[in-house]
């Protein structure tokens, strides 16, 4: 079990919402149809759309099946850096369809938790 925090924004002037951090993400969706015999993987990307440091608290996945993520190898991304990740399904894993979200936490006080859908069929 894991618990993930979320930063307080309730809190803020516009002033300061105005000056903060903002996620965008490359999709809102990893659909990785129908899977052969190969792991396989899809990329995402996380900008920083906004003014100031976004801090990623965690990048994760409730699912076992996804057998890796790479490319979360920095915590801090300054205003329009990006980071690439590679998520990862093997088809051996999986039965049927899958589907399951990865989430992104972070210091966006707009949205500080974006779920993206990862879906994938054996």
């Amino acid at each position: 079990m894991s618990v993930n925090f979320i930063d307080e924004s309730k809190r803020l002037t516009p002033a300061e919402r105005a000056d903060s951090p903002s996620v965008q993400l490359s999709t809102q969706l990893l659909d990785y149809g129908k899977l052969k015999k190969k792991r396989v993987n899809k990329e995402i990307t996380i900008t920083n759309t906004g003014k100031s440091e976004l801090q990623l608290h965690s990048i994760s996945v409730d699912n076992s099946k996804i057998t890796e993520i790479t490319g979360f190898n920095k915590q801090v991304l300054q205003p329009e850096e990006t980071l690439k990740l590679k998520v990862f399904v093997n088809p051996k894993d999986l039965k049927g369809s899958f589907s399951t979200d990865l989430f992104v936490v972070s210091n966006d006080p707009q949205r500080p938790v974006y779920e993206v859908r990862i879906a994938a069929e054996k």
